[in-house]
């Protein structure tokens, strides 16, 4: 069907990836030698040894396949990052409102926080923004997951992949 987009190419590197655990376990178990004639162990390696590099070199391939037909939309993934912060700050905001209303009037506040962020169509943090009952601060702080290095990674990825695609080496 010509409209359907189904990751055949990254189910196909997946199923690739499963079983190159059990390959590399016979390699493993192959490693004792015998002082002489070896019994058996060396013969297995071979055939595990083929398919392992058969089985790489094919989720390689579906990669590069899946990865040539890949159109990042830099939107919805903003979109999905930023949905995927509000169970966090939520959480921020209960615990925060807590020691004051309780803990299940705190639980009912952060809902209606949510709620009301969703069909307003505001992002929850501005909502957390607009409170004056709670550190807003330290409940945005908080909520903020710590994403330490990750940053930097995306940023030197990002110029590597430009050298590549410019043609510099």
């Amino acid at each position: 069907m010509p409209h359907k987009r189904n990751p055949v190419a990254a189910i196909s590197a997946r199923a690739c990836a499963r079983r190159a655990p059990g390959l590399v376990a016979t390699l493993l178990s192959a490693m004792e030698q015998e002082h002489e004639r070896a019994a058996g162990a060396w013969h297995s390696e071979w055939p595990a040894l083929t398919e392992l590099l058969t089985t790489v070199g094919s989720a390689a391939s579906w990669l590069a396949e899946g990865l040539r037909g890949l159109r990042p939309d830099p939107a919805r993934m903003a979109a999905t990052a930023a949905a995927a912060a509000e169970g966090p700050l939520a959480g921020a905001l209960a615990e925060a409102l807590t020691p004051t209303l309780g803990r299940g009037a705190a639980h009912d506040a952060a809902a209606a926080a949510v709620r009301e962020a969703r069909d307003s169509g505001r992002p929850l943090a501005e909502v957390v923004a607009a409170r004056t009952d709670v550190d807003v601060r330290a409940v945005l702080a908080a909520g903020t997951p710590d994403v330490g290095e990750a940053g930097a990674q995306v940023d030197a990825a990002l110029i590597e992949h430009a050298a590549l695609t410019e043609g510099r080496p």
